[in-house]
């Protein structure tokens, strides 16, 4: 009863990210859709690609968007954070007597905003999606060293973390902040929308990729194990739909293996065409590096669509082998192609559908999404 009369009182507040990509837009659509049920006011900055879906959003919502500077280049990119971080601090001083506390969503490297709420006394909860760290580490950038250290002084400056899994706390080494860590996720689905359309046995064998051409999603290994993948099974394709920096690679690849009339590159796949996209698929696979948690993870297995993947962030906690899904033993080609194929001649696919999607309907709903952030703002 106490925890029910706290959140009767007026409470406002702040959430900040950086200016999100195409794929931060449902993320921040859905954790404001949860505090919308929680606060009286919400004040949002964020990029300016994001815009209020409903009205119910747009009740109790104030907008501040900043814009990402898509200059290319260390130097440029380190410019244009620095100067986001102001953009983001000076709306934070500003707004100081209107928030009562902050929600650092995706913003990990965010040290200056996360520093001004607290230096105008305002508590800070930092949400982390994902490790920001993990594709500079990859690529042997100079960037890592200073991401890691970002993220510690944030992750001490914060009153409360929240992780989607506690296999992160190892993961991204976030040991020594235990005690403030909470797990919670804005993930949540409308499964009247994404809903199996097409049976198991009336799709096509496609194998399909989805999301963003990004070293830390694991593309490029994709990439590499089609041509064994297509070698196997003369009636397999494949589709791919995203874009990113490495789309310029992914092409080269196609066409240096003459495998164009079996690949179909799309684009950027707008949000309501997933379902009818992911219908089509007999397989999605997910060949991550790191993750947090992919909502085109809960989409698929929302649509029928059998998901393997790499057993990541809070992969694991959804997709157990041969009972939810399929889990990859390494995301090298040779894996993901003998792993393919063992999805494909799995007995019964019917069986993992329907464990699937009985997960998704009754863990990832908006009831219980905002019943986790319920407790966590309770105590704060």
């Amino acid at each position: 009863m106490s925890d029910e009369k706290d959140m009767k009182k007026p409470l406002r507040v702040g959430v900040f990210t950086g200016p999100i990509r195409r794929s931060g837009v449902v993320p921040v659509t859905n954790i404001i859709a949860i505090l919308s049920s929680l606060s009286d006011d919400i004040y949002l900055i964020t990029g300016d690609v994001w815009a209020p879906s409903s009205e119910k959003i747009r009740e109790n919502l104030h907008l501040y968007t900043i814009k990402r500077n898509t200059r290319s280049g260390i130097l440029s990119g380190v410019a244009n954070h620095i100067r986001i971080e102001f953009q983001i601090l000076r709306k934070i001083l500003s707004l100081s007597r209107h928030v009562d506390l902050w929600i650092c969503f995706m913003g990990d490297s965010l040290t200056l905003p996360i520093l001004a709420a607290r230096l105008a006394g305002k508590k800070v909860i930092l949400v982390i999606a994902s490790d920001y760290a993990k594709p500079f580490v990859m690529q042997g950038d100079i960037l890592r060293m200073p991401l890691k250290a970002l993220l510690k002084i944030n992750s001490a400056l914060s009153y409360r973390i929240i992780l989607y899994s506690k296999r992160h706390i190892d993961e991204w080494r976030l040991g020594r902040y235990q005690g403030k860590v909470s797990i919670a996720h804005e993930h949540f689905l409308d499964v009247d929308t994404f809903k199996i359309l097409k049976k198991i046995d009336d799709r096509d064998k496609t194998i399909g990729y989805i999301g963003r051409f990004s070293v830390e999603k694991g593309i490029l290994n994709f990439i590499e194990a089609i041509p064994q993948v297509l070698e196997e099974n003369d009636g397999i394709g494949i589709a791919i739909c995203g874009d990113g920096n490495l789309l310029g690679e992914i092409e080269q690849f196609i066409d240096k293996n003459n495998s164009s009339e079996r690949i179909r590159l799309s684009g950027w796949l707008p949000h309501e065409k997933l379902p009818i996209c992911l219908n089509e698929l007999k397989l999605l696979v997910l060949p991550s590096h790191t993750e947090g948690l992919p909502n085109i993870l809960l989409e698929a297995m929302a649509c029928g669509t059998p998901v393997l993947a790499t057993p990541v962030g809070a992969v694991p906690d959804l997709v157990k082998d041969e009972a939810t899904g399929f889990i990859l033993e390494n995301n090298s080609p040779e894996g993901i192609a003998e792993g393919v194929m063992r999805a494909l001649k799995y007995p019964d696919l019917d069986e993992i559908i329907t464990n699937a999607r009985k997960l998704v309907e009754e863990e990832y709903t908006y009831v219980a999404a905002v019943e986790q952030y319920r407790k966590i703002l309770t105590t704060v």
